[in-house]
């Protein structure tokens, strides 16, 4: 059975990065999280590709990065992210680079997030695949299952209705009233929350008629509950992935609101098609299932034209 999920994982990950056929047999040491300017990665050596987006690496294959060019690369046996610096030609091994000619110099201190990011990558191709054919009854309105949310972190978030809907927001026994907004989410900045677990519920509001409404949960960290993750959160922050890792780590902390933030800038500023299943997860347990559905749709898409 180990060996099954083994292999379908190294299969996943052939066709999510599109390598060559010298990859096929090998699993992945190392992850590119940026490319600028003109750099290309080869698997046999004669044929290169550029490199455009962040991509998994392979043992045995070469990086070559122009006169403008340079890439940063994390090994998942290494506490910092290596940087390959212009005129570079290098080989990816097991658990280094053969520096060919140019440089090739450590940089940030990192703990280990590659592994985390390879466990995760399976797991979130559900989100993309299964929401496929999702028929979405716009009746329904969903709200988190539970939330984790701190000082650095406060919002609450929901789908919006539409324009015409306003909402009553019911925190322990405070009432707040939401005006109408045509923004497709909702957010509410949390004031003077005490740590520990808060129940709320929104209702939707037509007019002066309710609509929907649905209840949840949401867990406020101390300071103390939050250090440790900050600590890290300050550690990913020096490096230049413009908002990918941490938005990976913040979802597994539980910090989903503030993940979604992360991974919207980041696409923003860099559209990868390849890691859309991992904000579609945070659509879906935010409850946000119309705008789930049309990025599962633009997802696929791309999938097609390709």
């Amino acid at each position: 059975m180990k060996c099954f999920i083994f292999r379908l994982f190294i299969l996943c990950l052939i066709c999510l990065i599109n390598t060559q056929a010298i990859a096929r047999f090998k699993s992945p040491v190392a992850f590119i999280l940026s490319s600028h300017g003109k750099n290309f990665y080869s698997s046999d050596g004669s044929n290169w590709e550029k490199i455009d987006r962040r991509t998994f690496v392979f043992p045995g294959q070469t990086i070559k990065t122009g006169p403008n060019g340079n890439c940063k690369i994390i090994f998942e046996s290494f506490k910092y992210t290596k940087y390959i610096e212009k005129n570079s030609h290098v080989i990816i091994e097991n658990d280094d680079i053969k520096v060919l000619s140019g440089n090739v110099k450590n940089q940030e201190k990192v703990f280990n997030i590659l592994e985390n990011i390879k466990r995760k990558f399976l797991c979130v191709q559900r989100y993309v695949s299964v929401p496929r054919s999702l028929k979405i009854n716009k009746k329904i309105f969903n709200l988190p299952v539970s939330l984790v949310v701190c000082d650095n972190y406060p919002n609450l978030v929901w789908e919006n209705c539409g324009p015409d809907y306003s909402y009553k927001l019911t925190i322990d026994k405070n009432i707040y009233d939401i005006q109408k907004s045509k923004q497709s989410i909702i957010k509410f900045k949390l004031k003077n929350i005490k740590p520990g677990e808060h129940s709320y519920q929104v209702e939707v509001m037509h007019n002066s008629t309710l609509y929907q409404k649905a209840k949840s949960k949401f867990y406020w960290l101390s300071e103390e509950e939050y250090k440790p993750i900050l600590s890290k959160e300050k550690n990913l922050q020096l490096i230049d992935d413009k908002g990918f890792l941490l938005g990976n780590y913040l979802d597994d902390k539980g910090l989903k609101v503030a993940a979604l933030d992360y991974y919207l800038n980041f696409f923003s500023l860099e559209y990868d098609n390849n890691l859309i299943p991992f904000i579609a997860k945070v659509y879906k347990e935010l409850g946000l299932i119309n705008i789930l559905k049309q990025e599962v749709q633009k997802y696929n898409e791309r999938l097609e034209e390709k």
